[in-house]
């Protein structure tokens, strides 16, 4: 679903980057002149086997995706908002692996948000 929001909500995916789906339905397609390249995998473990050799790569979720992830991951990189949030969907529960799995390496402060990024210990 977050890669079908690209396309019907924002006219496409991300220009100049390769964009590994997970899906478990059709193969979803760029739109023409879009920039992109698109990658489809059915398993994590098929997107990490094709991606291993890349230096850095990001995950956008929706949650599931997110949950499939947060324990092979070598960095988070985090928005966490300081107001009441409407919506159905979030980021999956991840402060208990502060101190254990990852520690906070930067924070980037605003009056309503921060920009946090925990490495893997």
């Amino acid at each position: 679903r977050t890669y079908e929001s690209l396309v019907t909500e924002f006219g496409g995916p991300l220009p100049g980057r390769t964009h590994a789906v997970l899906t478990r339905g059709a193969v979803p397609l760029s739109p023409p002149g879009a920039g992109a390249s698109v990658a489809c995998y059915r398993t994590v473990e098929e997107a990490l086997d094709a991606h291993r050799d890349e230096e850095q790569v990001f995950i956008a979720g929706g949650a599931k995706i997110y949950e499939q992830f947060i324990d092979q991951v070598d960095r988070l990189e985090l928005t966490l908002v300081d107001v009441p949030a409407k919506g159905d969907v979030f980021f999956p529960p991840w402060e208990h692996l502060v101190g254990t799995r990852y520690r906070r390496v930067a924070v980037d402060a605003h009056p309503t948000f921060s920009f946090e990024t925990f490495d893997r210990i």
